[in-house]
């Protein structure tokens, strides 16, 4: 992941393969120059919190798999000051109400004291995800996390399901270090959102309107690219 912009690999609800391995034991010095790093981060965040996180061993581009570990923050946490070469796995909703032209996308701008992107323009909610008690990723694990994201970051309570719910692609973004399985979510109404200190706002955009929008807001790097895919002006 050394370019610096963004990659999108799109996917197929019939393809999705995801192997779920331990993460293997780091060389003592890299985990004690970690662990102090790490100390003195939390020093000045005590939010910050070494819990269990989902990682990129090894993607295959050529049929889609995905190789993935069992992790914790901390070693994705301390880069770019030590390069530990963790990328985490996330998961982005792309929230749409709407057909044709009259179809809207949720988008969210982020707080300014997030660790990416202050202040900047996203499709949304996304997260991290968490590694799952079996060896491999399921849809059910992910729409489970998913629902989850978005009902704690605007409000949202859905039941998500095959029937509303594809993936799209995977994002990979070189600058987050993070690989993010965007799956699009339609919905048959709009509903009211609320915000949390994630968002500082959230807005509906209509494809007529966007490029508009687009031209007065600041829209991070992989949103621009799913914009694209999703055959939006940008």
């Amino acid at each position: 992941m050394s370019d610096s912009a963004p990659t999108l690999f799109p996917l197929s609800r019939d393809h999705f393969p995801m192997i779920v391995q331990d993460a293997p034991l780091r060389d003592a010095a890299l985990s004690r120059q970690m662990l102090a790093l790490w100390e003195e981060m939390r020093s000045r965040n005590p939010r910050l919190f070494d819990g269990p996180l989902l990682t990129v061993r090894d993607l295959d581009t050529n049929t889609g798999t995905l190789k993935l570990q069992r992790d914790t923050y901390m070693p994705y946490a301390v880069q770019p000051e030590i390069d530990t070469k963790t990328i985490s796995l996330g998961v982005t909703a792309i929230i749409a109400h709407g057909t044709g032209t009259s179809t809207a996308y949720l988008l969210g701008q982020r707080a300014s004291r997030t660790h990416m992107y202050p202040d900047q323009w996203e499709f949304g909610p996304s997260g991290a995800l968490s590694p799952p008690d079996s060896n491999s990723l399921t849809l059910a694990h992910i729409h489970q996390q998913l629902a989850a994201e978005i009902s704690e970051e605007i409000g949202l309570t859905l039941t998500l399901s095959h029937a509303n719910t594809s993936p799209l692609c995977l994002a990979l973004d070189p600058v987050a270090r993070s690989i993010d399985l965007v799956m699009l979510i339609t919905l048959d109404h709009r509903p009211t959102l609320s915000s949390n200190w994630e968002y500082q706002s959230v807005q509906w955009v209509n494809t007529t309107e966007f490029q508009s929008w687009a031209n007065n807001n600041s829209l991070i790097p992989p949103s621009h690219s799913i914009m694209r895919l999703l055959n939006m002006a940008v």
